[in-house]
């Protein structure tokens, strides 16, 4: 969908390319030969975490899509931020920060009209496909 990759183009833009630069942090397997990461090592800098923006970002878009999902989009950028951090990838702050900042981006993108009529669409198309937690463990 068009919309995705805008919104992922809008903010790996500020993510990367301008917050990213301006604070240089090493990583912490860069800044200690002691943490082994479990993940692919990122050849950019660590502060703040662009994996925590980017599921911030999402969690905080789909969340005023589907409001009554709004817990489980949460409980999923938190899994995302402890990932990295266990990963050996970064330090608890840069995935705070992450999460700031993809919320920063993501509400002052639900500013917009066009994106409040993409949310509309959106609803639209998947809500009726979406199974309640309810539905669910009926099952």
């Amino acid at each position: 969908m068009a919309l995705f990759k805008e919104i992922n183009h809008e903010s790996q833009h500020i993510v990367d390319d301008q917050v990213k630069r301006r604070w240089n942090r090493v990583r912490p397997y860069v800044y200690s030969s002691e943490i082994h990461p479990i993940v692919g090592r990122p050849g950019n800098t660590s502060y703040p975490s662009g994996h925590s923006a980017a599921a911030a970002l999402w969690g905080t878009i789909l969340s005023a899509a589907f409001p009554e999902k709004a817990t489980e989009f949460n409980h999923q950028i938190h899994e995302v931020m402890w990932c990295r951090v266990i990963g050996g990838v970064h330090y608890p702050s840069d995935t705070a920060a992450g999460k700031m900042l993809g919320e920063a981006i993501a509400k002052k993108m639900l500013e917009s009209p066009a994106m409040q009529d993409a949310l509309r669409t959106i609803r639209d198309e998947v809500g009726p496909h979406l199974v309640t937690s309810e539905q669910h463990n009926a099952k």
